[in-house]
C-alpha cells in the first residue's frame, strides 16, 4: 500500500509540472517575451493544409523552444464564371452555368422568370346591347388574353400601370363583368369576375388544354376554359426544331460540287447543304530528268477528270574542274606538279603541261 501512495503522488507531481509548463507557452506570439524565463518566441510558420475553394486550411508555427501553434486559413471560396444556357422567358425559368475558374468545379443556377408585360387596348367597343372587349398582350412575348368591357364603363388606356397583371386586374375589379385571366396557367386560376351566363358573383376559374399541339414548322393553341363556358385562347410558338432526315445526297468531286438535300419528318420543311469541290487526285505519268544543260520535268494527270500539269526542273549546270594533260602522251593528273614529274620520268623532261576545264559530271569541255 505504501508503495502505491508514493506512485500516485509522483504522477500528481508530473501532472502539476507539465501544466505549469504548457501555460508558460499557451498563446504566446512570435517576438514576445516569456515573463518567466526571459525567451523571446521565434516562431517558424509551415503549412501543414493549404486552403481550397471549399475547404480552410491550416497554418502551424512553431518557436525551438518547444512553443508552438495552428491558425486556421479560411477559404476563399469558389470564383465562378456565368454563362447562361437558356435565357429566362416571361413565364419560364432560365438557367445559368457557373464553373469556378480555379478548381473548374460546375454548378447550375436559375434565373427567374421576368412575368409578362402586359398592354391594354380595346380591340371592341361596348354598346347598349353588346359587350366590348379589351385585349391585354405582351410587350415581350406577345400572349395575350381578354377581358369584358360593359357599356358605360371608364377606362383609361394611356394608364401605364394597366401594363400589368397586377395592375390590369386592378383597372377591371371595380367594374362588375371583369375578369383578369394574366395569371391563367396550366392549373385552375380563379379570378374575381362576373359572368353574365352563371351570375353576377360568378368568380371564373380556368383550366387548360392543348387544343393544338405546336410543331416546327406550325404555331400551336392553348385553350384555357371556365366551367361557366368563357374562354380564351393563347398561341404556343412553333418549335422551330426541325427533325431533318437525309431524303438526297450527291457526291462532289474535282469538277462538281456535292448537295444535300434534307426533309423534316414533322412538317415537311426543307433544306440542303452544298459541299465544295474536292482537290484534284493527281499522280505523276512521265518524267524527265535535269542535266547539266538541259531542264527536265514531271508530268501529272488526275485519275478523276485526266486534267494535267507539268513541273519543270532547271538544268543544274556544269560543275567545271581543271585538268592537267601531258602534252606528249595525253595522260591526265589532278595537278600541275603531278604532270610535270611525269614529264621528266617519262618523257625525259619533253613535252609541255596542257591545261584545260573539263565538267566532272558530263566531261564536257568549256570553251
Amino acid at each position: 500500500m505504501g508503495r502505491n501512495v508514493t506512485r500516485n503522488i509522483l504522477c500528481l507531481l508530473l501532472s502539476a509540472s507539465a501544466l505549469t509548463l504548457f501555460a508558460s507557452g499557451c498563446g504566446s506570439s512570435a517576438g514576445e517575451e516569456d515573463a518567466d524565463s526571459g525567451h523571446v518566441h521565434d516562431y517558424t510558420a509551415k503549412e501543414i493544409r493549404a486552403a481550397t475553394c471549399d475547404s480552410d486550411g491550416l497554418m502551424s508555427y512553431a518557436c525551438d523552444c518547444g512553443d508552438s501553434y495552428t491558425e486556421v486559413i479560411e477559404s476563399p471560396g469558389h470564383q465562378f464564371d456565368r454563362e447562361i444556357i437558356e435565357e429566362a422567358t416571361c413565364d419560364e425559368n432560365g438557367e445559368a452555368e457557373l464553373t469556378c475558374t480555379v478548381c473548374g468545379y460546375t454548378t447550375t443556377e436559375e434565373i427567374p422568370s421576368q412575368g409578362h408585360q402586359y398592354v391594354p387596348e380595346i380591340t371592341r367597343e361596348a354598346t347598349p346591347t353588346s359587350d366590348g372587349v379589351r385585349t391585354y398582350t405582351c410587350s415581350v412575348c406577345g400572349d395575350s388574353y381578354t377581358t369584358t368591357i360593359k357599356y358605360g364603363e371608364s377606362f383609361d388606356e394611356d394608364d401605364t400601370d394597366a401594363g400589368t397583371p397586377s395592375a390590369a386586374t386592378s383597372a377591371a375589379s371595380d367594374t362588375p363583368g371583369t375578369a383578369d385571366k394574366s395569371n391563367a396557367a396550366d392549373s385552375a386560376v380563379s379570378a374575381p369576375a362576373a359572368s353574365a351566363s352563371a351570375g353576377k358573383n360568378h368568380e371564373h376559374s380556368y383550366t387548360s388544354s392543348v387544343t393544338k399541339a405546336a410543331t416546327c414548322g406550325s404555331a400551336g393553341v392553348k385553350t384555357y376554359t371556365c366551367s361557366c363556358g368563357d374562354s380564351y385562347q393563347v398561341t404556343i410558338p412553333a418549335t422551330g426544331d426541325h427533325d431533318y432526315v437525309v431524303v438526297e445526297e450527291k457526291e462532289a468531286d474535282c469538277l462538281h460540287e456535292g448537295e444535300i438535300e434534307y426533309r423534316c419528318s414533322v412538317c415537311g420543311a426543307v433544306d440542303d447543304e452544298i459541299i465544295p469541290k474536292t482537290d484534284h487526285n493527281y499522280e505523276a505519268v512521265s518524267a524527265r530528268e535535269a542535266t547539266c544543260d538541259q531542264d527536265g520535268f514531271i508530268t501529272f494527270k488526275c485519275t478523276v477528270c485526266g486534267a494535267t500539269y507539268t513541273q519543270t526542273q532547271q538544268a543544274t549546270g556544269h560543275e567545271y574542274v581543271t585538268e592537267y594533260s601531258c602534252s606528249v602522251c595525253g595522260e591526265t593528273f589532278g595537278s600541275q606538279d603531278q604532270c610535270q614529274a611525269h614529264l621528266q620520268s617519262a618523257h625525259n623532261g619533253e613535252g609541255s603541261v596542257r591545261t584545260e576545264s573539263v565538267c566532272r559530271v558530263c566531261g564536257a569541255k568549256k570553251n
